[in-house]
C-alpha cells in the first residue's frame, strides 16, 4: 500500500504532470507500452508494475507542482485532452491559449520535452487504442480520435505501437 501514496496522498487535481529526464524517457515510454500489449506471464506483469512504481517514486521523475509549468502549457494540455478529436491545427491551440505558435512550441519543448502536435498525436493514438480495445472498428477508432486520414492513422499507429490497429484489436480480444 505504501507504493500507492504517489497516487492517493496528494490533493486531487494537483501533481498530475510528470517530468522525465530525457535520458530516462525512452526506457520509461517503452515500459509504459508493455502495459498496452498482452502479457501471458503473471510474474512479468508484476515485475513491470513494480518497475513503473519505482520510476514514479524516483525523485528525478517525481511529480512537480503545476506552478512550475507556464499557464499556456497547462491550458493547452487541458484543451487538447478535452478536444483532441476536433482540433485541426496547433494554431487553433495557441489561439485558444492566447499565445503565439512559437511561444507555445517553445514552452512545450522546454517543460515537457515534446511539441504540442506530438502531444496531440499521442492523445489521439491513446484514445484510438482505448476504442479498439472496447471493440470499435479501425475506421471508427480513426474517426472518433480525430485522424483526418485513415491510411496515415494506420501508419502512425503501427509506428507508435509496433503493430497495425487491426492486429492490436485482435490481440486485445485474446
Amino acid at each position: 500500500e505504501k507504493f500507492l501514496d504517489i497516487f492517493f496522498k496528494r490533493k486531487a487535481g494537483e501533481g498530475n504532470l510528470l517530468t522525465i529526464a530525457p535520458s530516462d524517457s525512452k526506457a520509461f515510454l517503452s515500459l509504459c507500452n508493455t502495459f498496452t500489449l498482452p502479457e501471458k506471464s503473471e510474474s512479468r506483469k508484476y515485475k513491470n508494475f513494480f518497475i513503473l512504481i519505482d520510476y514514479l517514486s524516483n525523485a528525478t521523475l517525481g511529480y512537480i507542482n503545476s506552478d512550475a509549468y507556464p499557464d499556456d502549457v497547462i491550458f493547452a494540455i487541458n484543451y487538447i485532452n478535452k478536444n483532441f478529436s476536433t482540433i485541426k491545427t496547433v494554431e487553433e491551440i495557441s489561439r485558444e491559449a492566447n499565445v503565439s505558435v512559437n511561444t507555445l512550441e517553445r514552452h512545450f519543448k522546454t517543460t515537457l520535452n515534446i511539441s504540442p502536435s506530438d502531444y496531440l498525436k499521442k492523445q489521439r493514438l491513446a484514445n484510438a487504442a482505448k476504442l479498439l480495445s472496447k471493440g470499435a472498428t479501425v475506421t471508427e477508432a480513426s474517426e472518433k480520435s480525430g485522424f483526418p486520414d485513415y491510411s496515415w492513422f494506420i501508419a502512425l499507429f503501427k509506428k507508435h505501437y509496433g503493430i497495425t490497429p487491426n492486429k492490436y484489436k485482435k490481440n486485445i480480444k485474446k
